[in-house]
């Protein structure tokens, strides 16, 4: 004989119980691990943002683990390969943009920044003057610097003048321009 069709009605105790919900556990973020209730049972995070910098590892790891095979390696070299011709290109670009068409030579001049700092004296030599000496931009800037055309005897003495402080130098040094 089967079982009876009639169930027999739920015990008070079974009718009273609350819907089962997971238990309190921790977070599985290394460096997170609070202690958190999950809203489903599956969750393994307490926030969101664990739930992404998880997501971010298993990204790393699988891509590292691709990586190690030679499929992965050899995918990498076509990948830096395809970077450094890019690169190229781009340097070319920005050479033909920069390029002077009216130039006998047809190539622009173009200054590095480390050359233009050269001439820029740096911070240390410049903590030594106090702000009540009598020194000028120019003395400044054309310390140690070469003459060279269009800087004559008379203007670097007209610079060593004021740095000297004798201001009745510099009228009677200065060129006479007639």
């Amino acid at each position: 004989m089967g079982p009876s069709e009639d169930r027999p009605s739920p015990s008070r105790k079974q009718a009273r119980r609350r819907p089962a919900r997971p238990r309190r556990r921790r977070c599985l973020l290394k460096g997170c691990e609070e202690w958190f209730q999950p809203a489903c049972p599956q969750a393994r995070y307490c926030r969101a943002e664990c739930q992404r910098a998880a997501a971010r590892w298993r990204q790393w790891k699988a891509r590292r683990r691709y990586r190690s095979t030679e499929g992965g390696r050899e995918c990498r070299r076509a990948q830096s390969r395809r970077r450094r011709q890019a690169e190229l290109e781009r340097r070319g670009e920005r050479r033909a943009t920069n390029c002077d068409a009216s130039r006998p030579g047809g190539s622009a001049w173009v200054i590095a920044q480390q050359e233009i700092f050269v001439l820029v004296r740096p911070a240390w030599l410049l903590r030594d003057l106090r702000a009540d000496t009598p020194v000028t931009d120019a003395a400044i800037l054309l310390a140690g610097l070469p003459t060279c055309a269009g800087t004559g005897v008379g203007t670097r003495e007209a610079v060593a003048a004021t740095v000297a402080g004798a201001s009745e130098r510099v009228c009677a040094a200065a060129p006479d321009v007639s």
